[in-house]
């Protein structure tokens, strides 16, 4: 059930898009900046800062640092990672 509630919340699929876009892209990223801010930082507020945040974040994984698009993009084999697991949802 989990799974299925995130898949239609829409999050997979902008976390995709920010992972996939391309910097060199202004209009592009000026739009997965937006859906950044606007879908998957207040879905990770909302969900995934229970567990990775505050002083002691499991698997030592502070979701609560990636405040930008930029961030995330500097970190993509993380996020690859949390896609993986969102996908098998494990998470």
């Amino acid at each position: 059930m989990r799974r299925s509630r995130l898949r239609r919340s829409g999050v997979p699929t902008a976390l995709g898009v920010v992972l996939l876009a391309s910097p060199g892209l202004a209009a592009a990223q000026s739009t997965v900046e937006r859906g950044f801010a606007e879908t998957v930082q207040p879905f990770v507020r909302r969900h995934c800062t229970v567990c990775h945040g505050g002083s002691s974040p499991a698997a030592q994984f502070d979701l609560e640092s990636y405040k930008t698009f930029d961030a995330v993009v500097e970190d993509h084999a993380r996020w690859a990672l949390v896609m993986d697991r969102l996908d098998a949802g494990e998470m």
